[in-house]
């Protein structure tokens, strides 16, 4: 397993057909065409896609006698049946909170030579990308078990009606359960393998995203002068994955007659009062137009408009930062929680936009729930502010708040973390405000209603 990649997703542009290619985590791309800024859809359900890239048959049994000649065995005498397959994977990807804590042993002589021995802890907590792929079908028989390092390279078509038809779909095996759970037990996994021996480890996967990939294969049944065989081309990596005695029955394979691909529609991404592009970020929760000011929330196809949160005040030369405003609701989940975190208020604050730094983001997040416990809103409608968009929406947005909590605290040890994560927190009131930032050096300082809180870099 991996880090998160850049694999290219293609889709298709509403307004011209052509080209408009988004990495995996994105939703708002330009037509390479065109120019016309579009926005992705969300799909309902596991979205399914075919790894670019294919293998004529000449070309397949071409690297199939190749490949006999490496292995010192006679050329094809017959062939027998040829058929191409498609098998799916499942490609999962998400945020996962790490929390590790290292015991270091010091050694130190004093002036008379004598040696003592003392130990120090060292406790971390990093919030990473993590991306893995897997069969969803029974890989004993095809060789190959990952998509593996394809997952960094690979270009994704989605899987839409036209490229399903008159395709060989091997039907899936595991269902979505299995997936996430498979996700879950790797992560933990690689975690434990990746720190060192003298540390103690504990990962959590977040906002996990499951989709099934289908990789092309050559199957081909052939007989040369000790008997029949047959062998399994990988039309992506153009190598043979296996060559075995004996005849393939394609009889036995279960296909999936059921696949019918899914539409993924794109539309266009502007302001719908003044016709201007909307901006283009990776993600896109709440858009601002930088032609009329309108602020926007994108609903299906259309957007809604809505006013700005905004503490009281005349913040025009400051930057103004997203951030959900939770009150958490008054539950004894909520309770266990505060007490064991020393955490005495009833709102948090999550960034709306990316952090890189674990540390900066609950720093940040627990300096603004502290000190400002009610916070006197205007709702207003002006232009003239210079807005940061808000790319994290309110679900993954909610599902930080534990991990910026214990980021935020220097000791764990006396927690119980399995414990802590099966509590389910609730919130009685969500909203998306901007708090003002003025830039010092490479840092920014909050003005909200007079109250200076401790310098926290936003830079990512």
């Amino acid at each position: 397993m991996a880090q998160s990649s850049k694999t290219k997703i293609a889709h298709v542009c509403a307004f011209c057909g052509g080209p408009v290619e988004l990495e995996s985590s994105e939703i708002i791309a330009p037509c390479g065409n065109c120019g016309s800024m579009l926005r992705l859809l969300p799909q309902s359900g596991m979205e399914s896609f075919l790894v670019q890239g294919d293998l004529p048959r000449r070309e397949a049994l071409f690297f199939l006698e190749r490949e006999l000649k490496k292995r010192n065995m006679p050329l094809i005498n017959r062939r027998g049946k040829i058929e191409k397959v498609y098998l799916p994977f499942y490609r999962a990807s998400g945020k996962v909170y790490n929390y590790r804590k290292r015991y270091i042993e010091h050694v130190t002589a004093s002036e008379d030579g004598q040696e003592y021995r003392y130990n120090t802890e060292e406790q971390n907590s990093a919030l990473r990308d993590r991306e893995m792929s897997f069969a969803a079908f029974d890989s004993g028989e095809y060789g190959i078990e990952s998509l593996g390092v394809r997952t960094s390279v690979m270009r994704l078509l989605p899987l839409t009606p036209k490229r399903a038809a008159d395709r060989r779909f091997i039907d899936l095996k595991y269902d979505l359960t299995y997936a996430l759970g498979r996700y879950e037990r790797s992560i933990g996994s690689y975690e434990r393998f990746a720190s060192q021996q003298s540390a103690s480890n504990y990962s959590k996967a977040l906002c996990p995203q499951i989709s099934v990939v289908y990789l092309p294969l050559w199957i081909i049944n052939f007989s040369i002068d000790s008997g029949n065989h047959y062998g399994i081309v990988d039309c992506i990596a153009k190598r043979v994955v296996k060559v075995e005695e004996g005849k393939f029955d394609f009889g036995e394979l279960n296909f999936d007659s059921s696949r019918e691909g899914t539409v993924f529609k794109m539309v266009a991404h502007r302001c719908e009062h003044c016709g201007f592009d909307l901006p283009r970020q990776k993600n896109g929760e709440m858009f601002i137009c930088s032609n009329c000011g309108r602020m926007y929330q994108s609903r299906g196809e259309k957007y809604q408009s809505m006013q700005i949160n905004l503490p009281r005040g005349d913040h025009r030369h400051n930057l103004l930062f997203p951030f959900w405003m939770f009150r958490l609701s008054n539950s004894d989940h909520a309770e266990i929680i505060k007490k064991a975190l020393v955490f005495d208020s009833d709102t948090i604050f999550i960034p709306a936009f990316e952090i890189s730094n674990l540390k900066r983001a609950a720093r940040l997040s627990l300096s603004l729930s502290r000190a400002i416990d009610e916070i006197d809103f205007d709702r207003l409608d002006e232009s003239d502010y210079n807005f940061t968009a808000a790319c994290v929406d309110s679900e993954h947005a909610w599902k930080m708040v534990l991990p910026y909590l214990l980021a935020g605290k220097d000791n764990l040890e006396h927690l119980d973390l399995e414990a802590l994560w099966r509590l389910y927190l609730e919130y009685d009131e969500k909203k998306l405000i901007w708090l003002p930032f003025v830039e010092e050096g490479y840092f920014y300082r909050g003005l909200t209603v007079g109250l200076g809180f401790e310098k926290t870099a936003l830079v990512t």
